[in-house]
Parts: C-alpha cells; sequence; structure tokens
C-alpha cells in the first residue's frame, strides 16, 4: 500500500515539475493579489474570528485578537512585494 502511494506520489511530483518546466506556474502579480486577498478577508472578519473563538473556546475577545487575528497580517505583508 506505501509503495503503491509512493509511485502515485512521484507521477504527481514529476508532472508538477514539468509543468513548472514549461512555465505553467502563476506569476508573481497573481500571487501578491491572492495575498492582498487574504489580507482583505482577515481585515474584513477580524471581529467574526474573535467572536468565533470566544464563543467555541471561551477565549477572550482581546486574547483572540491579540494572538490570532492581529498576527496575520504583518505575516502576509512581509511576503508582499514593495511598490
Amino acid at each position: 500500500m506505501a509503495a503503491a502511494r509512493s509511485v502515485g506520489m512521484e507521477a504527481e511530483v514529476a508532472a508538477l515539475r514539468g509543468r513548472f518546466a514549461a512555465g505553467g506556474t502563476r506569476g508573481a502579480e497573481w500571487r501578491a493579489a491572492q495575498l492582498r486577498g487574504i489580507l482583505r478577508m482577515a481585515a474584513e472578519a477580524e471581529a467574526e474570528v474573535c467572536r468565533a473563538l470566544h464563543a467555541d473556546l471561551a477565549k477572550p475577545y482581546t486574547e483572540s485578537y491579540v494572538h490570532e487575528a492581529n498576527p496575520i497580517s504583518p505575516f502576509f505583508l512581509f511576503f508582499l512585494p514593495i511598490k
């Protein structure tokens, strides 16, 4: 069973490498747009995430913001190109 999975994974990796070699991957601008979309979504859903963490885990809102919601933005901003 593990050998069959390994062969399948090797075929998948070979296919992905072939696509990359052929120039079939997405460009940097597309990737930056995806990161900006994640940032926008995180900002729009920040309060909802904090409320959900409070409802599900009884985590205080401030703690949710400081440890869960707020650190997302700097993390993704680090990877965005500076214009």
